[in-house]
């Protein structure tokens, strides 16, 4: 935990972004931030290696505003830059103890206070498990922070124990479709599965996203089904600030605006 705690501290914890496509044109138009350590002696560790800690220890608010406040800080920079960003949007997990923190939406206010940054380039992502933790709490939550002008995500939709009437009770924008019901392996019941969720979300006026497409085959497959968004490392894996600003500074500078070719990408 000391460690953890001087690693926050020294700025050794840094958003990463993996790419959001829309998949019926190509186009990156969105990141989900997703957490690394730049550990001075072990290199680069990803979340699984330091977040069940956080969680463990506490610090996982504090860890979760230092990457708030340090992602939309870079998306203002990318945007006095380029224009390209102005249509880019963030992505950003919500640990269930700040869900229900009730200084919460003040921590999310003040960060896009100091950013300059649109509360409708955000997309705050949530768990099925967060969200029926505290019924009560985190509705009240949702709504408060659906009020500043957020988008809301339910993330690894499906596999959870969620029912389709807690969709229509909270306020949320955006669906994720697990990247279980992705796999190839789960063909026969799995794509089923995903056509299935897909077809909820549009029904409930909800934007799906499936994650883990790991092959031209699935982004096909699921384009197919009108999913709309999709990520994976087909598409492209988490990546550090400057390579996501060189992704989308390529894409805007296709001859004609082409989009990437999801076929060989990313």
């Amino acid at each position: 935990a000391g460690e953890l705690r001087r690693g926050l501290e020294r700025g050794e914890i840094v958003p990463y972004f993996q790419p959001i496509v829309d998949l019926a044109s190509g186009r990156t138009v969105s990141y989900e931030v997703l957490a690394r350590w730049l550990h001075p002696d072990r290199g680069l560790l990803t979340p699984h290696e330091f977040l069940p800690l956080a969680d463990e220890t506490g610090l996982i608010s504090e860890l979760g505003t230092v990457i708030l406040r340090d992602s939309l800080s870079q998306l203002a920079q990318w945007r006095l830059t380029s224009p390209s960003f102005n249509e880019c949007s963030l992505s950003i997990n919500v640990a269930t103890r700040q869900l229900l923190d009730s200084e919460f939406p003040d921590v999310i206010g003040a960060a896009l206070a100091e950013t300059g940054v649109d509360a409708g380039s955000v997309w705050l992502e949530i768990t099925e498990t967060a969200l029926l933790a505290d019924v009560h709490t985190a509705t009240a939550a949702l709504r408060e922070l659906r009020s500043l002008g957020l988008h809301l995500a339910v993330d690894d939709f499906g596999t959870g124990y969620s029912s389709l009437s807690y969709l229509q009770r909270f306020p949320v924008h955006l669906l994720k479709v697990d990247g279980a019901f992705v796999d190839d392996s789960l063909l026969d019941h799995g794509w089923s599965l995903a056509e299935a969720i897909v077809q909820i979300s549009h029904a409930l006026g909800l934007v799906p996203i499936a994650e883990g497409i790991e092959t031209r085959a699935q982004a096909e497959a699921l384009a197919s089904f009108g999913c709309d968004l999709g990520q994976g490392y087909h598409l492209g894996r988490p990546m550090s600030a400057e390579d996501a600003r060189r992704l989308v500074a390529d894409e805007a500078g296709r001859p004609g605006g082409q989009p990437r070719d999801l076929a060989s990408s990313p």
